[in-house]
């Protein structure tokens, strides 16, 4: 293989390959650089079983799907489904709150995500500090007051309708992978697609695979972690562990989370102050999961989402909120057997779990488990998984939000090409979810800005 090459794309997740394929109907010649021994990045798709459903390690939804989604192309409509959004909600003991309780929560959350949306609609031009999520909340009347009008209803001794709409508004932490005061209100700003979640049932693997049989003229190098990027000449030249090689542009799509890091790859010389700026000012969040595959299932089988309030009184600690997927219901077809359930887990509490021994953390949730679903006996696990992305060198955890001290003007920056050489004809620019300010976040916003940095390509 010849070391120079048009482009040298950094990353082969879905921005990397995304890229790729669009320069390849520009006629480039493109190498593709991944430090895994896999491509994917946060798309980590794995099959437990030749029964079981996919399990999403990584990134699983598709959000906001519409015909004006990219995915809605790429993925047959036989190969996705919506999620019913049907959740049933536990207490801290393992009690099961009435329906319409967690229905007039759920409402209480949806009205402050939109008053959180008009709000920052009103406040995007302002510069940063933004306001933060848990201020909002602290500050709106509407959500502070008791919709039950229940007599010494306090956000320090609620009422039960109360408690469970304070436990509920940590989903949107859980959803964005940050804590409430790390988040910025300019996070309900965005103008994503407006559409259902849904997911691919043959995995996210499976679509860049798609993507990747399409491509022209690319060649895909594994296990090659990019350790400088040399763009002070006419040629850029990318040192990896897998050897020098040269080329006259490169689209970098290296996580946010890594691009943090001190010890990341080396850009000499290094990239502008406001792609600097952009990169401290980001926020980017930790989402963990831990799979657990039954021998059988023991949940209510017509429920795709359960919400919990896991104790920890172990640990000395309060009470974490926990997403647990029904996998099986959620992918595979409702008469096939259900026995794997996904465990979700954020911000801080996925820090801290990220420290427990694989059995610790299946001591801290099997036995609530069975007691919330009145289990008899507890249940034999076949297998499990513990995801653990902050300590992932290669990722350094899961997914970009807005900060406090951020705002969608950084990603424009970010996104803004560096040209270099003598004649200013090279171009360094990045891509990723990180790097798209109307759908960060998500895989198709990592799609759509691998295409946008291939046509910022000269």
């Amino acid at each position: 293989m010849t070391n120079a090459v048009d482009c040298i794309v950094i990353g082969a997740g879905m921005a990397g390959i995304s890229a790729a394929k669009q320069l390849g109907k520009k006629g480039l010649k493109v190498l593709l650089l991944e430090a895994r021994d896999r491509i994917g990045g946060r798309i980590n798709t794995i099959q437990p079983g030749p029964q079981g459903p996919p399990i999403e390690l990584g990134a699983q939804w598709i959000h906001g799907l519409c015909p004006e989604h990219p995915m809605y192309t790429i993925i047959p409509e036989n190969e996705r489904r919506i999620d019913t959004q049907r959740i049933n909600m536990f207490d801290k003991h393992g009690t099961l709150i009435p329906e319409h309780v967690v229905t007039s929560a759920w409402n209480a959350v949806d009205a402050l995500s939109s008053r959180m949306t008009e709000h920052a609609k009103k406040t995007i031009t302002l510069p940063p500090p933004k306001q933060s999520i848990a201020a909002f909340i602290n500050e709106d009347l509407e959500w502070n007051s008791c919709a039950s009008k229940t007599e010494h209803c306090t956000r320090e001794t609620p009422c039960a309708e109360c408690d469970v709409k304070y436990s509920l508004v940590k989903s949107i932490a859980n959803i964005e992978a940050a804590t409430l005061n790390e988040l910025s209100v300019e996070e309900y700003a965005g103008d994503g697609f407006e559409g259902d979640d849904g997911v691919p049932l043959k995995g996210y693997l499976h679509v860049l695979n798609g993507l990747l049989a399409d491509l022209k003229d690319a060649t895909v190098l594994l296990n090659a972690q990019v350790l400088s990027v040399d763009y002070s000449g006419d040629t850029a030249v990318v040192n990896c562990t897998s050897g020098e090689f040269h080329a006259r542009n490169i689209i970098c799509t290296i996580p946010l989370g890594v691009l943090k890091e001190t010890g990341g790859p080396e850009f000499i010389p290094q990239i502008p102050g406001p792609h600097q700026k952009a990169i401290s000012n980001l926020g980017f969040g930790l989402l963990n999961k831990v799979v657990l595959e039954f021998e059988s299932g023991f949940w209510p089988s017509n429920v795709d989402d359960f919400a919990f309030e896991l104790r920890r009184d172990a640990f000395g600690l309060d009470p974490m909120f926990a997403f647990i997927v029904n996998f099986s219901q959620l992918y595979a077809r409702r008469d096939e057997p259900q026995n794997t359930l996904v465990v979700y887990v954020a911000h801080d509490d996925a820090k801290w779990m990220e420290g427990l021994s694989d059995g610790d953390i299946r001591e801290l949730i099997l036995p609530q488990l069975t007691c919330a679903f009145r289990s008899e006996t507890e249940p034999i696990v076949k297998s499990m998984v513990v995801t653990r992305w902050m300590a992932d060198p290669f990722s350094r955890g899961s997914y970009s939000h807005l900060s406090t001290g951020s705002s969608l003007s950084d990603m424009d920056a970010l996104a803004t090409p560096i040209s270099f050489g003598t004649e200013k004809k090279g171009t360094l620019v990045f891509a990723g979810e990180h790097t798209i300010r109307q759908h960060f976040a998500t895989v198709h916003g990592a799609y759509l800005s691998g295409i946008r940095a291939a046509e910022q390509i000269a």
